[in-house]
């Protein structure tokens, strides 16, 4: 199963709105995006003061390091738009005084062992994570190095992540299987080590994962042709499948409860950008695609009125909700 899923943009996938007209899914009320106003002009040490009382955690941004881990997690129903805001204001004053871009770190409260780190760009978010990514879903177990076209298409295209610590299945690839292939591979071939922007995310996600076996990282650039919230709202999904045991359970239930040629069809969609011969990846990115925020913009809009209320209904009856983020006012 390939379980790096990224939620991209390309083949005409993500915003495929010409698809169909489904209604929007459940969601919660947009809460008023706090606006934390601008430190342009301020110098360094005054413009990370004044920051630091603006927001209600102190972000590890303000040690000026990147990427950082933040002590305090983030409630994704309320917070989630502050705070990628706020990387982004952070950015605009600070951003070339990190060389790997503007990337911050946070617990989901909401889902135990659930890492979410918010870049303000893709150039900040996709160099750490783009090799890895394509090892555990594209070339499964392969290591690319960076001047394969393969390389330059996903750092181009990806929009988010959610990657897998380790995945249960150990002949499944995983972020754990990536770093040592890598560790093998880099003393015979220059070309395959992990470059600085890999070794600083992993570095930070080994300190992280220590004591958490279901370890997931979900990530979302401020910047970008895929709104923030319907990146973390489709990201925050697979993270949920992979955490609740209940949920992927109940998104079995209901994809193996349709016709085969129901799943053929769905299949034929996401194949563009996707393995279609991976059944567990195609019942994964199904149910991200037609419950997450901005779905009736998404690749399988065309199939929200088929599928959309009997998922959610099956959810209901097993006394289970996916997970909502806060949405951007329209």
């Amino acid at each position: 199963m390939a379980h790096g899923v990224r939620y991209l943009a390309a083949a005409g996938l993500a915003f495929a709105g010409a698809c169909g007209h489904g209604a929007a899914p459940p969601e919660l009320t947009p809460a008023t995006p706090v606006s934390p106003g601008s430190a342009a002009g301020a110098g360094a040490g005054t413009a990370r003061a004044a920051a630091a009382a603006r927001v209600p955690w102190r972000s590890c941004l303000l040690d000026g390091v990147s990427p950082c881990l933040s002590a305090a997690p983030v409630r994704l129903d309320r917070e989630l738009i502050p705070w990628s805001d706020w990387i982004a204001e952070y950015a605009a004053d600070h951003r070339d005084e990190h060389a790997l871009g503007v990337t911050e770190c946070r617990w989901v409260a909401e889902l135990e062992q659930v890492l979410l780190c918010g870049s303000y760009d893709r150039l900040a978010m996709n160099p750490p994570l783009t090799r890895a990514a394509i090892f555990i879903e594209l070339r499964r177990h392969i290591v690319v190095d960076k001047g394969e076209p393969i390389y330059a298409q996903q750092l181009a295209q990806v929009g988010g992540f959610d990657l897998l610590k380790d995945h249960p299945d150990p002949a499944q690839p995983d972020l754990v299987h990536f770093y040592a292939a890598v560790d093998r591979a880099c003393p015979a071939q220059a070309a395959l080590c992990l470059d600085e922007p890999e070794r600083a995310l992993r570095a930070l996600l080994e300190r992280a994962w220590a004591d958490k076996p279901k370890f997931v990282l979900v990530t979302f650039a401020h910047a970008g042709w895929i709104p923030d919230d319907e990146v973390v709202s489709h990201e925050i999904l697979h993270a949920q499948y992979f955490t609740q045991p209940a949920y992927r359970r109940a998104i079995e239930a209901y994809w193996q409860g349709l016709a085969e040629p129901q799943r053929a069809r769905i299949r034929v969609s996401l194949a563009g950008s996707y393995n279609a011969n991976d059944e567990e990846l195609m019942q994964n990115e199904f149910q991200a695609y037609i419950l997450m925020s901005g779905a009736e913009r998404s690749g399988l809009a065309g199939f929200l009125d088929e599928h959309r209320a009997p998922l959610l209904r099956l959810l209901a009856e097993r006394g289970l909700t996916p997970l909502a983020v806060q949405r951007r006012a329209p």
